[in-house]
């Protein structure tokens, strides 16, 4: 709790594990691991390991379902149901027949990008990558952006509202069950707080307004826009009496997509950035590359034309992997026969939890350079690829993992490499950034000097 509260957990944790091995016990009753072999034996395909109560301070209770969402049910039957559901919604493929939605929000970033080239300001692409995907979230599950990069304001004070409210909930989901009530009634006397509440408000009415509106416009016989939110409602209309999935689940889907999508998303698209601008030459390689395949990819940039780039996707790659977004441990328990794990033997009920941020510095699968930029180990063999990928929890793992992984990586690797085709991102301050690490990694003061290329 008080590393959460404090902001440098995952710093501290990187620590202990370098001292004292891969199984570190952080409670009574929990252990952390920091070894990827131990991967496929906590987030498990077959037979998963159920959640702790850790998840339930990430639930929207009862504010717009009865139902739990993806990432706070504990109930795998549940979650396994629900999976089924929405799984073809948001497969990769699915996603990118809805690409020209996050297009239309990647040019705009793009032309706001040069409006601060024209005008020779500092830009804080950290606030602007989050207007962005935020932007994004509407346009695939609301049905319209927000208008946070039209606007160019903080659409209902989300942003910095939900910035507020994060230290907060980090440790409530940290805290002992027992004493997270008394947590919570104490934090609601804060105003920061009580702004996040509101925010939290305008999101669950936003959530039911978008299903309340387009089942108006299938009434009229005007809904002719193709996104995730009409395919949602088309099963709840096909089946969904069946499926036990009715327009509060749709509202839901809405609400999750806008809390889990958009910070974790900006997250990683800041930290491409920023590695590029304290990495010169890899950023120049990237153009480079960018502008030997002038002829061959669209405006804006394509996922799949990004994904014959190598040295752009290993740019990014290792970005997402020196900041993965979340830096909390993802908690399973252990069952009644308990767990065998790296030689030690974990009993029945306890807590395993292994943390993106120091599992993504392990030695014997990264290198000894783990805590370095060095998009190069991603380019030296597919066998050394496939080994490195197995490590990474940025999006969770096993049966559990992110179901809106591939919207982010969408945005990830379009937003990034449409920015570098026109403009230099330079870093114009003597220090380096500065980060706190709740349950989401936040870095402050993202503020870069953006330049047009001349050759474009």
């Amino acid at each position: 709790m008080y590393r959460i509260a404090k902001g440098d957990s995952a710093t501290k944790f990187l620590e202990l594990h370098r001292k004292y091995g891969p199984l570190l016990r952080i409670a009574p009753n929990e252990v952390s691991v920091s070894d990827p072999a131990a991967i496929p034996h906590i987030y498990r395909h077959q037979n998963p390991l159920i959640k702790s109560d850790f998840y339930a301070a990430w639930s929207s209770g009862n504010a717009i379902s009865n139902q739990p969402d993806l990432f706070s049910a504990v109930d795998e039957k549940w979650h396994a149901h629900l999976r089924r559901i929405l799984n073809p919604v948001y497969a990769l493929s699915n996603i990118i027949k809805n690409e020209q939605h996050i297009q239309n929000c990647t040019s705009m970033f793009v032309q706001k990008v040069r409006g601060f080239a024209e005008r020779k300001e500092l830009m804080n692409i950290g606030d602007w990558a989050q207007m962005y995907t935020f932007d994004v979230i509407g346009e695939l599950m609301f049905g319209e952006p927000f208008g946070f990069l039209e606007k160019e304001e903080d659409y209902g004070n989300l942003i910095s509202s939900l910035d507020a409210a994060l230290p907060v909930l980090s440790v409530s989901a940290v805290a002992p069950a027992y004493y997270r009530p008394a947590l919570m009634a104490a934090s609601a006397f804060s105003p920061a707080v009580r702004r996040a509440v509101k925010a939290t408000q305008t999101v669950r009415e936003a959530s039911l307004d978008c299903v309340t509106k387009r089942k108006r416009e299938i009434a009229k016989g005007s809904a002719n826009r193709y996104d995730l939110l009409q395919q949602l409602m088309d099963i709840v209309r096909d089946k969904g009496e069946k499926m036990n999935f009715s327009d509060k689940e749709v509202s839901l889907q809405a609400w999750q997509n806008m809390f889990a999508g958009s910070d974790t998303t900006a997250i990683e698209i800041r930290a491409s950035f920023y590695y590029l601008s304290r990495h010169p030459e890899w950023q120049r390689r990237v153009q480079e590359e960018l502008d030997a395949a002038c002829d061959s990819i669209s405006t804006p940039i394509k996922y799949t034309e990004t994904m014959r780039l190598p040295i752009t996707c290993a740019c990014i790659k290792e970005a997402m992997r020196l900041f993965p977004s979340v830096v909390t441990g993802f908690q399973r328990l252990a069952p009644k026969e308990g767990v065998d794990l790296l030689g030690k033997h974990i009993p029945e009920g306890y807590r395993m939890s292994m943390t993106p941020a120091v599992v993504h510095h392990h030695v014997e699968t990264f290198g000894t350079d783990s805590d370095e930029y060095k998009p190069e180990r991603w380019l030296v063999s597919e066998a050394q690829t496939k080994a490195m990928e197995k490590a990474i929890l940025t999006f969770g793992g096993g049966t559990r993992g992110c179901a809106g992984k591939n919207i982010a990586q969408v945005e990830i690797f379009t937003v990034v490499p449409e920015t570098l085709r026109y403009f230099n991102v330079e870093w114009p301050h003597k220090e380096d950034w500065k980060t706190s690490n709740h349950s989401f990694r936040k870095a402050e003061g993202l503020i870069f000097r953006i330049t047009e290329r001349k050759s474009v």
